[in-house]
């Protein structure tokens, strides 16, 4: 994968009967340092904006998952399944 197509999903999910969200942010299976390091500013934007302070309250979760090789894409024209 090129340097410039590396990316990070960033998924955010709420359960108004907690209070609470889950942020699940999709990486390279190679992530490193640096891109880590990248990755919080955006990360800590989400949870502020959720509860309105850059705190993890206790609200919300973040969980990070290497899930780039599992990703199938779905043409809803024909239904094909692509890249599995």
């Amino acid at each position: 994968m090129s340097d410039a197509a590396r990316l990070a999903k960033m998924r955010i999910q709420r359960d108004p009967e907690f209070a609470s969200a889950t942020i699940s942010v999709a990486v390279p299976r190679d992530i490193g340092d640096g891109e880590f390091a990248i990755l919080h500013k955006p990360i800590i934007e989400r949870i502020r904006d959720i509860t309105g302070c850059p705190c993890l309250s206790g609200r919300v979760k973040v969980v990070l998952e290497d899930l780039f090789n599992e990703v199938i894409q779905v043409d809803l024209k024909s239904g094909a399944s692509i890249g599995r």
